[in-house]
């Protein structure tokens, strides 16, 4: 093989050597020139051998330049692809109004961001590699980065480093030169790329991987966009009007939804809005709307506001409330009811059964006894459903903290005795109306419901009845029903057991932000409501106007109305609230006993099966939900279409309705305009995909850092090219054309690498051949012979 000389360049070659033909002299030209051209633009010397105009060329020198263009381009592009990819992810997909799990997505439009991301993110790739191909020039003339020999030089034409079909094509080629070397080829070096070729290509691959991917961290959803100076239409009570009726009314048509089983739904939009701490996802009764409070379990505090038909954002009123029961299962938990038991009380409930007898078992005879305790109330209903205590043994126990209490008697009789003494006197407001005095209440309440039940021979005879009764422990046997006069000597002594669920639950009313984008509210500042126009002289309806505060209202549904003919029924209406009504029941023992008629209790045995502790949980949790629903939606129509309409036939506003307040009526659901809140209008809005954004994010910072770097670095210092193209491989293979063609293996003119054995003996590194000469020359040099510093100097061609 010949040896290389450092010094030896073309032009120590005559173009007048005599012993060189025109058609070897025609072998620097390109292969693809036609003959007659190549005749045209060299010919063989004739009478002088120095040609004097390229011999004058010859003698110019020239420095290597800088390039700014491709450099600046290699820099600012990853910038800008980088920063807007950023952007996006931090005002789109980094909220969490960007969740995709969400009901409903309220966010800014995003059509156009979609799709301009993967415009910009193609254009970028190119401009990036556009920088890259000077970065590159540069630092294949650095020791460090430059090619081994003139194999890994090769490598780089056509810039392969840059995309799937480079790769490819370099992977090819790399098969063959591995496979050559096993059957026994000799190569001296590694036959991959440089070091330079695989930086190149793994910066390449960062954005080429991650613009496809990026389109996995982003879908494009229909949701809402805000519309900025549009308010709008709500339906629900406000600061004005939740107080505008009577307490009867809101606990009436409670009772009336909770009997038949009615899912507490929100209605318009239906969001309920929680604290930002709150993980709604682990809430299923907000995963979808219109959202229904849950009759399953108790909530965590929620934001209820008048409500649109789509989502709004802005400042509303609205009530903060939170409930919750669990089932009691010992007899200590009992902090209220429990006390009155603890001090032997229980003569007092005798006392009650006295009572009742005393006015004759009538239907429609409604008695209630009331012990105060610690500031506590304790009430006990039998049940009325023209069937006297005795035929059902079952009777309800409930404790309420806080509460003033009420005796009332039958609704014939206006016997001292049982005249009605001041009810619950708190209200969401302070205030006085004649002689009484209404104050706000703003603490957690208690509410304890125990119903007591006889079950005869139910535990020995039906044990799978049993399976979920959970009776209190501790309270089997503490009452025992005495045989019923009508038993006529055949009935027994019945001893009740209990099954019982403890209430905690507050409310609070006042203003809030709300987030249409999150559900959620913040900033809320507690506030009193507007007491209310009516200022009749008749005590009870005085006494019954305004509204309860949320935790009083399921008692208020619970115990019979002082004011109105209204038969209790406390007990029926709670096994009607899970679809287990007495029909129900009596269809199931029936059916278990083969019976002809409805077995009577006086042979002990129950009339119905037992009523199990978690169905009363479940029915107490739906009272609270549809008593919330009550108060601030009344019957819960979505009909914005019935907006009250003002003299001049436009829509009452949050600003004119105070003005337009008439009698108590259910008539509050209408609509108005809510002027404090911004609506919003269908759109296409971005949320989150499959893949992290952060992954993305990653990976382009990553491609930007290290673009930054090399085009600082590199890019612009002198080189002898603008880029590695294919006017350089033609001049530096021109200046080793002996060597090519001393080769074997140089003829083979499929592909580069079956010349492997040529290239390889050539140098790679782009620098001064005649580097301790002025004017040096550019050309290939082996790595040994490379002398940094000297790209200041002038340089001839």
């Amino acid at each position: 093989m010949p040896s290389y000389h450092p010094t030896k360049s073309r032009e120590s070659i005559e173009l007048s050597q005599p012993s060189r033909s025109a058609a070897s002299s025609a072998w620097t030209m390109d292969a693809t020139t036609p003959a007659n051209e190549h005749a045209n633009l060299i010919q063989p010397p004739t009478k002088n051998p120095v040609n004097t105009q390229i011999s004058e060329q010859n003698n110019r020198t020239f420095q290597l330049r800088r390039f700014y263009l491709r450099p600046a381009v290699g820099i600012i592009t990853p910038i800008v692809v980088t920063g807007f990819y950023v952007y996006i992810a931090w005002i789109y997909l980094q909220p969490k109004s960007a969740d995709p799990e969400l009901p409903i997505h309220v966010g800014k439009e995003a059509q156009w961001v979609y799709y301009s991301w993967f415009v910009v993110g193609t254009i970028g790739i190119n401009l990036s590699q556009y920088g890259l191909q000077g970065v590159e020039a540069s630092m294949l003339m650095e020791r460090r980065w430059g090619a081994e020999n003139a194999l890994q030089l090769m490598m780089h034409s056509d810039a392969t480093w840059s995309g799937p079909g480079g790769w490819l094509k370099i992977f090819r080629k790399m098969w063959y030169l591995v496979g050559r070397k096993r059957r026994g080829a000799e190569f001296k070096d590694d036959l991959r790329p440089s070091g330079l070729w695989w930086l190149l290509a793994a910066l390449s691959a960062m954005i080429f991987i991650a613009l496809p991917l990026s389109g996995l961290t982003m879908e494009l959803a229909d949701g809402f966009k805000l519309r900025e100076g549009s308010n709008p239409i709500v339906i629900g009570r406000d600061y004005w009007t939740i107080n505008q009726r009577l307490d009867a009314d809101v606990g009436e048509l409670t009772r009336y939804f909770w009997k038949r089983g009615t899912p507490a739904t929100i209605p318009g939009a239906g969001i309920v809005y929680t604290a930002p701490a709150v993980d709604r996802s682990k809430h299923s009764f907000l995963a979808k709307l219109p959202n229904s409070l849950p009759v399953e379990d108790g909530i965590p505090e929620l934001f209820l506001v008048p409500q649109a038909e789509e989502p709004f954002q802005g400042e509303t009123w609205g009530l903060r409330l939170q409930y919750n029961c669990s089932v009691v299962a010992d007899r200590s938990e009992l902090k209220i009811v429990g006390r009155e038991i603890d001090s032997g009380k229980e003569a007092s409930f005798y006392n009650f059964l006295n009572q009742l007898n005393k006015f004759g078992n009538k239907s429609e005879t409604r008695n209630l006894m009331q012990e105060d305790v610690q500031g506590a109330s304790i009430y006990t209903l039998p049940l009325v459903k023209g069937f006297d205590i005795f035929r059902f043994p079952t009777f309800l126990q409930v404790g309420i903290s806080d509460m003033e209490g009420l005796t009332v008697g039958p609704v014939d009789t206006l016997d001292e005795e049982f005249q009605p003494v001041r009810q619950a006197r708190y209200r969401y407001f302070n205030g006085s109306q004649g002689l009484l005095d209404f104050k706000e209440y703003d603490r957690t309440n208690t509410l304890e419901v125990l119903l007591f039940q006889h079950l005869g021979d139910v535990p020995t005879k039906h044990r799978d009845l049993m399976k979920d009764y959970k009776p209190v422990n501790g309270l089997d046997g503490v009452y025992t029903l005495p045989s019923s006069p009508m038993a006529s000597g055949r009935g027994v002594p019945m001893p009740m057991t209990a099954v019982g669920v403890r209430c905690t639950s507050s409310s609070t009313p006042g203003n809030a932000k709300i987030d249409a984008g999150t559900s959620t509210f913040t900033d809320f500042q507690k506030t009193a409501t507007f007491p209310g126009t009516l200022s009749p002289d008749d005590y009870r309806v005085r006494l019954a106007f305004g509204v309860h505060p949320f935790p009083f209202g399921p008692l208020s549904v619970l115990l019979p109305n002082p004011s109105e003919d209204v038969k209790s029924n406390a007990i029926g209406d709670i096994f009607d609230s899970i679809r287990t009504g007495w029909s129900s029941f009596s269809s199931l023992v029936l059916a278990r006993e083969g019976a002809t008629r409805i077995p009577f209790a006086y042979d002990s045995t129950p009339a119905y099966p037992p009523f199990d502790a978690e169905k009363l949980r479940r029915s107490m949790l739906s009272l609270y939900a549809l008593y919330a629903r009550t108060m601030m939606y009344d019957s819960a129509v979505s009909d914005t279409s019935n907006a009250g309409m003002l003299p001049n036939q436009t829509i009452q506003t949050s600003d004119t309705r105070r003005w337009n307040i008439s009698d108590p009526d259910a008539r509050y659901f209408h609509a108005f305009q809510n002027l404090n809140v911004t609506a919003t209008v269908p759109g296409k809005i971005l949320v989150r995909g499959l893949l992290p954004w952060q992954v993305i994010i990653a990976m382009l910072a990553a491609w930007c850092l290290f673009s930054i770097v090399l085009g600082v670095l590199y890019g612009f210092r002198r080189r002898w090219s603008d880029t590695l193209d294919a006017f350089s491989m033609f001049r530096f293979g021109a200046d080793f054309r002996d060597e090519l063609e001393n080769h074997a293996d140089f003829p083979d003119t499929r592909d580069f690498e079956r010349s492997g054995h040529t290239l390889e003996a050539i140098p790679g590194l782009i620098g001064d051949s005649r580097p301790f000469s002025t004017p040096g020359k550019i050309s290939l040099v082996w790595r040994r012979d490379y002398v940094p510093g000297v790209k200041a100097k002038r340089f001839k061609a």
